[in-house]
């Protein structure tokens, strides 16, 4: 298999050359590169950093940034690869990798870039580009400086830097008294989750301080035709959120079915009288319809998390490790995380508060008991996230 690998890659290399002869392609020189030796050595890193190119187009450098979420795009190549841009990964840290930094999530990868490609007159870097979404949530307030990681097989880590401001609440008007305000939290940790399957009358439970309801039937693109009289039923509770099912086809643009996805279930719960939500759950699940590979399905979720994070949501992942992995590979977009642990109970439940996935710590777990009519999902919040119950439900 090894032999085979190594035999395509050196056929690759010969192609591009093939290409470039053929069409006269001439790859722009690195000294003409934009970001050609910008980039600083890194772990492991070997070789001429003026062979490697590529910038962070966004956020700008001394960007103030509200706490929530922060996307990170931009593009790197390696100047010398042949037939590919080079990169096999990128992540972002706050700090420095190798300087007791924090991993804040991997990147996206093939991103498609024309422009670049364009600018650096060789094809085989179209897909350049690289996105990354972080949450800014447990950033300290004021000047933080962020660390893209590029690592180039052979090569080891690459790093550019990009620093953001956290601005801190405003102070409060001159002459008026300093009241502290306190931050809503639901009066216990345990809740329930609904949707179609909960649709008989009655099936509703009370006690539970916070609920989180479906807006879909099991998959996307359809509706929860209960969904008006559980959102009724979960507004009354001290603590609020809805989920909406995922998938992806294998056809089609991944970003563009994402953003659809979501457009789809905001206006189906508009339908059902709903609005106004602040806080989404991304049901991410083997049993839905997953056809792309692992980057084109981690692809759409981003693109969803994205969407909704521009309409001023918070968003968060309900799935288990095995089924993350299945579905979205090794991306971490560090969103907060909801670990379904399935039948059993609150105290087995509990346990999986201690691990993590998706580059995330357990938020919320649920498990599964019998209820009136049938299965009824169980929910608690995790003591680590006890006193940050506002970024995993709306408290409003």
């Amino acid at each position: 298999m090894m032999r085979t690998w190594r035999m395509l890659r050196v056929a690759r290399s010969l192609l591009a050359g093939l290409v470039v002869g053929l069409f006269g392609i001439t790859p722009v020189s690195a000294q003409s590169a934009p970001g050609g030796g910008a980039w600083m050595p890194g772990p492991g890193a070997a070789g001429d950093r003026n062979s490697l190119a590529g910038v962070i187009d966004a956020p700008p450098n001394g960007a103030s940034v509200q706490a929530g979420t922060l996307a990170l795009t931009g593009w790197f190549v390696d100047l010398t690869a042949q037939g590919w841009t080079g990169v096999d990964d990128v992540e972002v840290f706050l700090g420095t990798m190798d300087g007791g930094g924090r991993p804040l999530g991997h990147a996206l990868l093939q991103q498609s870039r024309p422009d670049v490609a364009a600018a650096l007159k060789n094809p085989y870097w179209a897909p350049a580009g690289w996105s990354a979404t972080v949450s800014t949530l447990t950033l300290p307030h004021g000047s933080n400086t962020v660390s893209v990681y590029a690592h180039v097989p052979g090569r080891g880590w690459w790093l550019r830097q990009v620093s953001i401001n956290i601005p801190s609440a405003p102070p409060p008007p001159r002459g008026a008294p300093a009241m502290a305000q306190p931050v809503p939290s639901p009066p216990s940790p345990t809740g329930n989750d609904l949707s179609f399957p909960e649709c008989p009358t009655g099936a509703e439970p009370s006690p539970p301080a916070f609920g989180i309801v479906g807006i879909n039937r099991g998959r996307p693109l359809s509706s929860n035709p209960c969904l008006a009289r559980q959102s009724a039923w979960a507004a009354a509770k001290a603590g609020r959120a809805v989920y909406v099912n995922t998938g992806y086809p294998g056809t089609g643009d991944p970003v563009g079915y994402g953003r659809r996805l979501v457009d789809d279930a905001i206006a189906r719960e508009h339908a059902a009288g709903v609005a106004g939500t602040t806080v989404w759950w991304l049901d991410v699940e083997t049993v839905n319809t997953w056809e792309g590979t692992s980057q084109q399905n981690a692809t759409v979720l981003d693109a969803m998390a994205a969407r909704l994070q521009d309409l001023g949501v918070r968003v968060g992942i309900y799935s288990t490790p095995q089924m993350w992995l299945e579905i979205a590979g090794a991306w971490e977009p560090a969103l907060p995380v909801w670990y379904a642990t399935g039948p059993g109970t609150q105290a087995t439940a509990a346990a999986a508060c201690d691990r993590s996935f998706a580059g995330s710590d357990t938020a919320i777990v649920q498990w599964v008991q019998p209820g009136v009519g049938g299965p009824l999902d169980h929910n608690l919040i995790c003591p680590a996230f006890a006193d940050r119950a506002a970024e995993l439900l709306d408290l409003g």
